[in-house]
């Protein structure tokens, strides 16, 4: 299964939730999203390893909450996001598009907001 029903569909849903992430510093994103780099690189080496990493994402995602609840429309879908990779390296590149997706709007957002 698909995690997005098309390439649009993606890119339409990291816009919409990098604009309910309003507060939240673009670091916190990078940080998150030099995490999901680093277990999409191994996924070329060893993808079963990359999975395990993916799955431990989770409680790191839900303690960055934690510490910012502005995170929550991003750790939310993140979270369910990474239940539907399952054994599929081509959902877990969509995973990683997303993430990239999910920053580049942010920090886009932010800017014109600082004009």
């Amino acid at each position: 299964m698909a995690l997005f029903g098309s390439d649009k569909e993606l890119v339409d849903e990291a816009e919409i939730v990098a604009g309910k992430l309003k507060g939240v510093k673009t670091h916190q994103l990078r940080r998150i999203y030099s995490q999901v780099q680093s277990i999409y690189r191994q996924s070329e080496q060893n993808f079963n390893s990359a999975k395990s990493r993916l799955i431990l994402l989770k409680p790191q995602l839900a303690y960055a909450e934690s510490r910012n609840d502005k995170l929550k429309p991003l750790s939310t879908k993140l979270i369910g996001l990474i239940d539907k990779v399952g054994d599929s390296p081509e959902n877990l590149e969509k995973f990683y598009q997303y993430v990239q997706s999910v920053v580049a709007y942010h920090k886009e957002e932010k800017e014109v907001g600082e004009r």
